[in-house]
Order: structure tokens, then C-alpha cells, then sequence
């Protein structure tokens, strides 16, 4: 058992790297403004991966009958449109995107925000846990267990956006972000617009499983 949650765990983190809203946020606050503002966001991600993991520890398949999907899943649509607005490029914006110096303390509430709202309003992560928690949880029916899944999903979550943020502030990653800032933001700008419209082609879509 043990063994099998460590896996999971490194599983988890590894999975990070995957395309994703979440990657796009963390990985653009990391560069754009450091490790502090990377790690807000992952954070943020990982505080609303709590609901999530509480959900699928708790209610497990039937989740699958959830009507109200897809609403929170058009939901999640229209605020990756309103990050991408905001992290498109726009004219007469400085080229180090706020590098130089600490983010000020205030504004890392503000990618904290960004992460959790953006991770709870994302109904895919509920099910892409489902996937990977349930065969553990039909196997283990001891009361604790699914509390030990739900923190071995949350705990690596929080510590691999904070490593992803960390290896992100090398200087010569850093160096090439700010001299292709616009380019970059462009194409982060444009991956969110492109989960968005994911989201929305997904809750038009949406079948819920039979009971």
C-alpha cells in the first residue's frame, strides 16, 4: 500500500507537466514574476484540489451523475477567457513583465486567487482523479484510506508546483523570457483561450453517466 501511494505521488507530480490551465498559470507567474509567484499559484491550484480529492474520496462514481457539470464546466470556460485577456500582451507593456525585484506582497494574494479559482472551477480534475484514485479505493476499504489518498494528492500537488517554480528561476530560463516576454505571453495568452473554448465544446457535450 505504501509503495503503491508513493507512486501515485510521484505520479501525480510528474503529471503536472501535462498541457493544462493549471501549467499555464504556475509556469507563467514563475517566469514572469519568480519562484514567489509561481509558487502562489500552485498553491492556489493546490488549495482547490482539495475540494476535488474531498469529493472523490467521499463520493467516488457517483460523481458521474452529476447534472451540474457542465454549467461549472462553461463556468471554467468563461474565467480562462478573462486570465487570457489579462495575460495578453499589450502595447507600451515593460519587457521584463515585472521581473526585477519581489512581487509585491498584495499581488501574490491575487495569483493565490487565479490558481484556486481557476483549479475549482474545473470539473475535469474532479473526474482525471476519479480516474487514477478509484481502482486504490475499491482495493483499500479501511476508513483512513481515502483520507491518506486525499492528502496524497494535495501534498504532492502544493510540492511539485513549488519545484516546478523553483527550476523555472535559472537564469538562463529567466534571460529568455524577458527577451521574448511578448511572444511568450502571447502564446500562454492563447493556450487559455484554447482550454476556454475546450471547456465550453466540453459542457455543450456533456453526457452525464447512467446511474
Amino acid at each position: 500500500m505504501v509503495w503503491e501511494l508513493l507512486l501515485f505521488a510521484l505520479f501525480f507530480i510528474f503529471s503536472q507537466l501535462s498541457p493544462g490551465p493549471d501549467v499555464a498559470l504556475v509556469f507563467r507567474a514563475a517566469l514572469s514574476r519568480g519562484f514567489r509567484a509561481g509558487a502562489a499559484v500552485g498553491l492556489g491550484c493546490s488549495a482547490g484540489l482539495v475540494l476535488h480529492a474531498a469529493l472523490v474520496c467521499s463520493l467516488g462514481a457517483k460523481l458521474l451523475e452529476w447534472t451540474f457539470a457542465p454549467y461549472v464546466c462553461a463556468a471554467a470556460g468563461g474565467w480562462l477567457l478573462f486570465l487570457a485577456w489579462k495575460v495578453f500582451p499589450r502595447r507600451g507593456a515593460t519587457g521584463d513583465a515585472g521581473m526585477e525585484g519581489e512581487a509585491p506582497k498584495e499581488s501574490l494574494a491575487l495569483f493565490f486567487r487565479d490558481g484556486l479559482v481557476s483549479n475549482l472551477l474545473n470539473p475535469k480534475v474532479t473526474f482525471f482523479l476519479l480516474s487514477l484514485a478509484t481502482p486504490l479505493l475499491r482495493r483499500y476499504d479501511e476508513p483512513w484510506f481515502p483520507w491518506v489518498m486525499g492528502l496524497s494528492m494535495v501534498v504532492p500537488s502544493a510540492c511539485g508546483w513549488m519545484l516546478w517554480s523553483g527550476l523555472l528561476q535559472f537564469p538562463s530560463l529567466r534571460a529568455c523570457y524577458v527577451r521574448y516576454t511578448r511572444g511568450i505571453e502571447l502564446v500562454f495568452a492563447v493556450l487559455l483561450a484554447l482550454f476556454a473554448v475546450g471547456c465550453f465544446v466540453s459542457a455543450a457535450a456533456w453526457t452525464p453517466s447512467a446511474p
